[in-house]
């Protein structure tokens, strides 16, 4: 391993927390249908089998439990396979579960950085780091700007990051 390779291993418990809440609307859309399905069931059998209106609601309770565990499994999975290294030349991101994405950006076509923390961000301590990059010339319409986002870092490390990068743009006599 070089000395000049800087890892990103853990982005810290935070980002956790933001592609847990990320994932939770697929946990509340299913809640609400099957709050719907269940009440449905109830109406339509009527307090007339309470036996089969209690295996209707455990299953309920099952299912939604199931999908819960589900979504934080997916939310931990996405968590452990978020990675930043920054090499002597170029900044990886490695991003993805099932279907695994790597960008490497050559330091020398990032144009700027620019980091953003929404009202929900600085609430949950965390930051997106939006890196602008050179595009081609075939590239350059004001619809299409060619960005790099790395969403819901923990605050400090997406600070040590953005100075890290600004350094080793700065060297190149890039913009810092």
């Amino acid at each position: 391993m070089p000395n000049d390779l800087i890892e990103y291993p853990s982005l810290g418990p935070r980002t956790f927390v933001m592609l847990l809440l990320r994932w939770s609307a697929g946990v509340i859309l299913s809640a609400v249908v099957l709050f719907i399905a269940v009440t449905g069931l109830y109406y339509y059998l009527g307090e007339n089998y309470p036996a089969m209106w209690q295996r209707a609601l455990g299953m309920g309770a099952v299912i939604f439990t199931g999908i819960v565990l589900l979504t934080i499994m997916i939310a931990w999975l996405e968590y452990r396979h978020y990675s930043i290294n920054l090499t002597e030349t170029s900044l990886e991101v490695r991003r993805g579960v099932l279907s695994v994405i790597v960008n490497g950006v050559a330091y020398r076509r990032i144009r700027d950085l620019v980091t953003t923390r929404s009202l929900i961000e600085r609430i949950m301590g965390v930051s997106t780091l939006c890196i602008n990059l050179i595009g081609d010339a075939e590239e350059a319409t004001p619809a299409y700007k060619p960005t790099l986002i790395l969403p819901s870092l923990d605050r400090r490390t997406a600070d040590r990051l953005h100075s890290e990068l600004a350094a080793r743009i700065g060297s190149l006599g890039g913009v810092s």
